[in-house]
């Protein structure tokens, strides 16, 4: 606390006595040997209580307080939905691909057998990419692999880099072809083995002070409370001749009861074990039969019908039992929920919301659905869980199977297996090796897909879907030219093309049109832009066209001031010239600092601008003169060891000059702490195998209040979070499914922007949400929301996602005037009132319909 008397009655100090200096982690004290965190960090960490044993609780209190239902609920989401996961389903079963076995090699450790799935589209350009499957004991892992990176002109693929693509060790020297096409069977049963597609749920009901499990049980009937809530869960079906997922009950004799809750939620069978729907016996205190399918469940929720009893996760005796969700029924019939995870099981989403409280009991089954689900998940992947080893054992034995049989098969055939070192003709509709392995796979894709068990099935029973929060709104499908850069004017959009420096309107546009003005014309070609609202400055990096080694680039920086003079643009070059910062030629990149504390006056010695110029790094800060735009004055240069791929400007404070973090092409990620002139290594390329490609990096502040110096790293298919000595500030690393070209932090949310796709992890624990397919993907701006372009079926596409959706903030109704729209060709809107808006969204009567009103 920064509060006086507050700290000296924390401290139990008296008035008299003078207050110690408190100490701080850049001052040598640390209270945990734990990295620091940030706030967001502390927001997503679960509540720990050691009382309760090796649990964990989880009552929402964390995190910020609930004020929009409506958007808390787009934030519900499944974690690595199979969708997304299921490779070789999805994409490889049914279609020409090839299998390969080896053994990755790794220093100091045995040797590890794996499998090497690949497939290629069809004659296959440099810039296309391959699809490719690593199987290995720990479970398999994806990439996509620019075909250009991999292919060695005549002799075809190279088998060896696309192992190392992986980041996983150095393939051996043997890699055999797998010629059987009956292997597609075991790498689907691979597949699956990899974790939960089908899910068992206790529900156990709990009396006003019952706390021990034998309590429990004993309950032979349900109340109306209780029955309404299991009900609400699912569909009550005849266990009698069911032909469904069973989840372990008896379907022929009735030994475990006549009825039990089942449904359907992404593909995903459920069936619920129900405590008073399970037989009763009053021989039995224990309740043994009740017990044997409650006490395996991974997940179990407990239905409290007092709020005021305290349940203690170590009073249920199962050593199986991971997650307790427990439903406590409020005096004013609303729900409160907590949830107890044992501490080796890893964390995972969505938070609870704040307070854990629930009116819609609708809302808490969708809640509870998806939260059991990926707890389930977590559990199962847990590296310390007792699930764990078992997993690796079964993954382990598989591939061995899929490799002893390919082995096998080739001594049955008298043929000599040999090793390959390149793959030819991979988009062939023929294998390479001369087997037509597509109609066994299609007869296996559709005979999973008639039993209604194929992984990627997204079937529902009940409708979840509240919208989900990275919608990507178009603002043209078809932009007139190609764009090379953009950024955020306000509410417009400033758009580098060929034509030059375009403002586009925030306004409705007529049909087929878009409104835009010509700031300068095509004689400047600017690489790169940002705008810095706050300080009315914008930054040009300006170049030739064809110029791919920027000798001929220079920055130019203008008052926004300028650009705003209508009756003198277009402007043109000679304009512009004493715009020019001489000491930036030959710049390939720059950054901007662009705090919210970033006035002209405050910027005093800060460092505010930061380019990079081959292996140089200047540094630079504004210097405020009568002339418009300033001076700027070079604080220091550094010299790295290679070039400068990435670089970004810390934050800094008013009269302290910050600091610069860059990622250089040998790998290395340096700061540079342009207060003492340290450079500190935070992460060295060697240290990982295959060596490093930085694309990105950036330093994370969750507001103004934020002391925690952390960084987010990208390089490689990888992502990381790290402090200034290279330290893990979070318990996770983000592995992308292609290697990404850049990356947006808007917390809970981390967005990679690959060539072909934009992939969404959660923060809480790394895990993939969604991947949204889209054509040669290109980030534009990260400064207020998000922009981007794409290619369409019509031309250029640019694309806008907004921030506070990402973010799970509400959209004030004011601010819907200022939304992007364009009537394009398959895309409608018009401005609306917010009384028009209320009547379209109710249809006038409350009904949830949406109908057009005039034109």
């Amino acid at each position: 606390t920064n509060n006086k008397q507050q700290t000296k009655e924390l401290l139990n100090m008296s008035d008299d006595e003078e207050t110690p200096k408190l100490l701080t982690p850049t001052s040598g004290f640390q209270k945990e040997k734990t990295p620091p965190m940030s706030p967001s960090i502390r927001r997503r960490m679960n509540h720990i209580d050691m009382s309760e044993g090796t649990f964990r609780c989880e009552d929402g209190t964390l995190n910020e307080v609930n004020e929009d239902w409506q958007a808390f609920m787009k934030g519900v989401h499944l974690e690595n939905p199979e969708v997304e996961t299921r490779w070789y389903f999805r994409y490889f079963l049914g279609q020409q691909h090839q299998n390969y076995a080896l053994q990755l090699v790794h220093k100091g450790e045995e040797n590890e057998t794996v499998v090497l799935s690949l497939m290629s589209p069809p004659n296959p350009t440099e810039s296309d990419y391959l699809k490719a499957i690593l199987w290995r004991q720990t479970g398999s892992e994806h990439m996509s692999i620019c075909f250009g990176d991999v292919a060695k002109g005549n002799k075809g693929v190279d088998l060896r880099s696309c192992v190392v693509a992986f980041g996983r060790g150095t393939p051996g020297k043997n890699i055999f072809p797998i010629e059987d096409q009956e292997v597609q069977d075991k790498l689907v049963l691979l597949e699956e083995q990899e974790g939960a597609v089908k899910f068992k749920i206790g529900i156990l009901f709990a009396r006003k002070g019952q706390t021990t499990d034998d309590e429990m049980f004993s309950n032979q009937h349900a109340s109306p409370e209780f029955q309404k809530f299991y009900e609400s869960m699912g569909t009550k079906i005849q266990l009698d001749g069911w032909t469904g997922f069973r989840g372990g009950l008896d379907v022929k004799t009735g030994s475990t009861g006549k009825h039990s809750i089942h449904t359907i939620e992404f593909g995903k069978e459920v069936m619920f074990h129900v405590s008073t729907m399970l037989p009763f016996s009053v021989e039995n205190k224990q309740q043994l039969e009740r017990k044997r399918h409650l006490g395996n469940d991974i997940c179990n929720i407990i239905f409290q019908e007092d709020e005021d009893t305290i349940f203690k996760p170590e009073n249920i005796k199962s050593q199986f039992n991971h997650i307790f969700a427990v439903v406590y029924l409020m005096k004013d019939g609303r729900y409160k929920l907590n949830v107890f995870t044992k501490q080796n099981v890893p964390e995972y989403g969505p938070p609870l919301p704040n307070p854990p409280i629930f009116s819609d009991i609708t809302q808490l089954r969708t809640f509870i659905i998806v939260k059991l689900m990926n707890a389930e998940k977590a559990a199962l992947s847990s590296r310390t869980a007792t699930f764990a080893m078992k997993k690796e054992r079964t993954l382990a034995a598989l591939i061995q199977d899929v490799v002893i049989d390919t082995r096998l098969l080739g001594a049955r055939r008298n043929k000599l297996q040999k090793s390959k070192r390149f793959s030819k003709n991979m988009g062939s509709s023929k294998h390479d090796l001369g087997i037509d392995i597509i109609s066994h796979g299609q007869k296996i894709k559709l005979d999973k897909i008639q039993e209604g068990v194929a992984p990627t099935s997204t079937r529902s029973e009940t409708s979840m879907s509240v919208g989900e929060p990275w919608e990507a709104v178009y603002i043209t499908r078809s932009f007139p030219s190609n764009i090379f850069c953009a950024d955020f004017l306000h509410d417009d959009i400033v758009v580098s093309c060929a034509d030059g420096l375009v403002r586009v309107r925030n306004e409705k546009h007529a049909a087929g049109e878009l409104k835009k003005d010509l700031l300068i014309d095509s004689s400047v070609h600017v690489v790169q832009l940002i705008i810095d609202e706050e300080t009315s400055l914008i930054f040009m990096l300006v170049g030739k066209k064809g110029d791919k080694k920027a000798k001929s680039q220079v920055l130019y920086i203008l008052p926004l001031s300028v650009l705003e003079d209508y009756a003198k643009l277009p402007l043109k070059k000679k304009a512009l010239k004493k715009y020019i910062v001489s000491s930036t030629k030959g710049c390939h990149l720059f950054d901007v600092n662009l705090s919210e504390a970033n006035t002209a006056n405050m910027l005093m010695q800060t460092c505010k601008l930061a380019v990079a110029i081959g292996k140089k790094v200047r540094t630079f800060h504004y210097v405020n003169t009568d002339e418009a735009v300033g001076e700027w004055k070079m604080i220091d240069e550094y010299v790295c060891g290679d070039h400068v791929e990435t670089l970004t400007v810390g934050r800094g404070i008013p009269g302290v000059p910050g600091e610069v973090c860059v990622g250089i092409k040998s790998g290395d990620f340096q700061v540079f702490d342009l207060k003492s002139s340290e450079i500190s290594v935070v992460l060295e390329g060697r240290s990982v195998s295959g060596g490093v490609t930085p694309y990105h990096c950036q330093q994370i502040t969750e507001g103004e209040n934020d002391d925690i110096n952390e960084f987010l790293l990208g390089y490689n298919a990888v992502s990381q979070f790290v402090d200034y000595e290279g330290n893990p500030t979070r318990p996770f690393e983000l592995h992308w499914k292609s290697r990404p070209k850049a990356l947006v932090y808007v917390y809970p949310y981390l967005l990679a922007f690959t060539t072909d796709s934009v992939l969404i992890s959660t923060l809480i624990n790394g895990n993939l949400v969604k991947s949204l397919q889209m054509n040669d993907v290109k980030l534009l701006s990260r400064k207020n929301d998000i922009l981007f372009s794409t290619t369409t079926s019509v031309g250029i596409g640019l694309v806008f996602m907004s921030k506070s959706n990402l973010s799970g903030k509400t959209l004030e109704p004011e601010k819907l005037d200022h939304l992007p729209r364009h009537s394009g060709s398959a895309i409608s809107a018009r401005k609306l009132s917010v009384t028009e808006f209320n009547v379209i969204r109710t249809g006038g009567k409350g009904n949830p319909t949406l109908k057009p009103i005039g034109e």
